[in-house]
């Protein structure tokens, strides 16, 4: 008996221990965070979006409010439905925009930070099916940063907050840091097919037409052994963060070291594959992480004279919120991994499967911050790993639209034409058959035959059409022309 007490009380002692370390954050990291994350989201809006803003979010745009409205109902709502004038739509951008820089400044922060989550949250809204892995990456990070004192330091208002201690611990902590290491941890244990366990999946990936940056990518596709290291790493650096982040023993540097993989995974994929924001979102996590003894050499912490240092309280609700939110983070996340990956046939056998399958169908909105398939080229890259181009059949010829050239010339496609195609790469490289996404297209093409008429750019088309160059992965030989082929995805007859 008495040795199971000491058991029991030492075991509790190890769990207090691990909490104290597992749920905090430094005041300084998180003011870090969120002026990076502050960066980033105006990136997003003006860098990102507004190019794509006459394509893709004006009332009459290729998929205007009305298709919007029939399509989603009310599960696609966003302050952009609202807008019916070009001149709401712009007015729209300009309140995000001075918003996120109010957020950056740290400008009443628990007003702010809801208000500029709405803002992103209708900006991805208003287009739900053209969003990449780093806007939901970027959604969940300010989703959980609402719920951390984001103005505590390096803000406008932060001489009112001095006598506070830069260590702050609330489940808020926590829960940021679980988000950050599901992500992470859900994509590697996805990756569980043939190409990624042979060694295989990174070099599948620089064939990429639309992602690879060449020659860097050309040149370390023929390295067979660089290859198949950073497969294996990727697993190992997606699967391992988690014990990073959380792990007890010697926490403030395994954090540090959490941070520096971060950024060094994806600023160091970005050299062979053009990454888009991810890089960028990567910083925002890897600040965050930023561990109290970094900041302590770069500056002495100041000590007060009169007065002594108060650890910072979170606000009561933030528990009881934040708990029920994390118990369907973490049953979103396990329903993931029971539909692939490492751990699926584990999960089958547990007596959770009902209620698995009840909050997988929970959804009010088309995004979400519990949407979580953080499924990343998993089990495998995909094997259309092509480039998207417009077809016109003319009765002379066929043509790329925007390379205005002869389909049979266009090997290689220019990746930095004008226009909204660019986001249906990823969507017909997953090889769907959604109805959604028929509808889609075929508004697509609408759209472009409109422009293409009014401009009179090209003559007597008869046909328009959306298609993929591919390589021929039976048939591969980088730079060899005959290694791709081109397939046709969905088409408009133009000729009445």
């Amino acid at each position: 008996m008495a040795i199971w007490y000491i058991y029991m009380k030492n075991k509790k002692s190890f769990f207090i221990k691990w909490w104290e370390t597992a749920s905090v954050l430094d005041l300084r990291s998180i003011a870090l965070f969120r002026i990076v994350l502050g960066i980033v989201l105006l990136m997003d809006l003006l860098w990102w979006k507004l190019p794509y803003i006459r394509a893709c979010y004006l009332a009459d745009s290729v998929f205007s409010l009305e298709f919007h409205k029939d399509t989603f109902s009310w599960h696609g709502w966003s302050l952009l439905n609202y807008c019916y004038s070009d001149i709401s739509v712009y007015l729209f951008w300009s309140l995000a925009a001075f918003v996120y820089v109010l957020f950056l400044l740290g400008w009443k922060t628990k007003f702010i930070a809801p208000v500029a989550y709405l803002f992103l949250f209708s900006l991805q809204q208003r287009q739900p099916y053209l969003q990449f892995g780093w806007d939901h990456y970027l959604h969940v990070l300010l989703f959980w940063g609402m719920f951390l004192p984001l103005n505590k330091r390096w803000s406008v208002e932060a001489h009112k907050y001095t006598h506070i201690c830069n260590e702050y611990q609330s489940i808020a902590c926590f829960a940021i840091l679980l988000q950050i290491a599901l992500l992470y941890f859900v994509s590697g244990m996805a990756k569980n097919g043939n190409l990624w366990m042979d060694g295989q999946g990174v070099k599948t990936i620089l064939l990429d037409l639309m992602l690879r940056q060449a020659p860097q990518a050309e040149w370390l596709y023929l390295k067979d052994g660089l290859n198949s290291c950073f497969n294996y790493l990727t697993l190992v650096f997606e699967i391992g963060l988690v014990f990073l982040i959380f792990f007890p023993l010697g926490n403030k540097y395994s954090r540090l070291l959490s941070a520096v993989s971060i950024v060094g995974f994806h600023w160091g994929l970005s050299i062979f594959l053009n990454v888009g924001g991810f890089r960028w979102v990567a910083l925002v996590s890897a600040s965050l992480l930023m561990p109290a003894f970094l900041w302590s050499r770069l500056k002495k912490p100041r000590v007060l004279i009169n007065g002594e240092l108060h650890l910072l309280q979170a606000p009561k609700w933030h528990s009881i919120v934040l708990i029920w939110l994390l118990m369907f983070l973490v049953l979103k996340n396990l329903n993931n991994l029971k539909k692939r990956g490492h751990l699926s046939n584990a999960i089958q056998y547990w007596e959770t499967k009902d209620i698995l399958e009840k909050v997988s169908h929970l959804r009010l909105f088309k995004i979400s911050p519990f949407e979580q398939n953080w499924l990343f080229y998993a089990p495998n890259p995909p094997s259309e790993l092509g480039h998207i181009v417009l077809t016109a059949y003319t009765p002379n010829d066929t043509l790329n639209v925007y390379e205005n050239s002869s389909i049979s010339d266009s090997h290689f496609p220019n990746p930095y034409y004008e226009g909204p195609l660019f986001f249906w790469v990823a969507a017909f490289r997953i090889e769907t058959k959604e109805q959604l996404w028929l509808l889609y297209c075929q508004e697509l093409l609408k759209w472009e035959a409109q422009k293409i008429k009014k401009v009179g750019k090209i003559k007597d088309i008869e046909k328009l059409e959306i298609g993929l160059f591919s390589f021929n992965l039976d048939n591969l030989k980088i730079g060899n022309q005959h290694s791709l082929q081109y397939i046709p995805i969905m088409d408009i007859n133009l000729k009445k």
